[in-house]
């Protein structure tokens, strides 16, 4: 709700309004954020990019997302497992490393909800091989064992959205909102979240980004 509310006081500029969720989870928040977004500027073409680790999560938080293409066709979604360093850019800290980046385009046809959501299900192989986690020697907590990006929008809107489609290698930040209640809830430390979350995040906003 509060995200939802900052969401009016946004003044998106070309080429769409970008939103980061900093924690996608099982996406009830960005869904619901993605919903108020259409209903605020219904022809402006909206980026969501979202944070998520959890292969369940990504699943769950995917099938949601069929009516949202339909109902706001200049839609980009983009979910990635980096961390809060690299997430918002969609790049890789180390250059050398860039070479390993998971990225995965998928271009949506069809005119409506049911037939995104097949083409969606059809992605689970590819979910598996992206996700797949190992924990962390130092703390335990799964980290990714290959660094992923999935790209989702509809074919008939691709030329419409040149501009805003994340291609590999590109950086860009600019958000105009970024959501980050997830990882502020998390069991880190104040010192943590601060340095390794919110410094990163704020980094990434928009002059005018909330």
């Amino acid at each position: 709700q509060r995200a939802a509310l900052e969401l009016r006081h946004v003044r998106p500029t070309p080429p769409a309004l970008r939103i980061f969720d900093a924690g996608m989870g099982d996406a009830t928040v960005l869904a619901r954020l993605l919903r108020h977004a259409h209903a605020q500027f219904p022809t402006v073409p909206v980026l969501g990019v979202a944070k998520e680790i959890s292969l369940e999560d990504v699943r769950l938080g995917l099938e949601k997302m069929p009516d949202r293409f339909l109902e706001h066709p200049a839609t980009v979604l983009v979910i990635t497992n980096l961390n809060y360093s690299e997430a918002p850019r969609l790049v890789l800290r180390h250059i050398q490393a860039a070479a390993a980046l998971n990225w995965h385009e998928v271009r949506l046809k069809g005119q409506t909800s049911n037939a995104y959501a097949e083409q969606i299900e059809e992605l689970a192989p590819t979910l598996a091989f992206g996700w797949q986690t190992k924990p962390s020697p130092k703390t335990g907590n799964p980290v990714y064992v290959r660094p992923s990006v999935l790209v989702v929008y509809r074919e008939d809107h691709k030329f419409l959205l040149d501009r805003v489609i994340p291609k590999p290698g590109q950086t860009f930040e600019a958000y105009d909102l970024i959501v980050a209640s997830q990882p502020w809830r998390a069991r880190m430390s104040a010192k943590f979240k601060a340095e390794k979350v919110l410094a990163p995040l704020s980094r990434s906003l928009a002059p005018d980004g909330r």
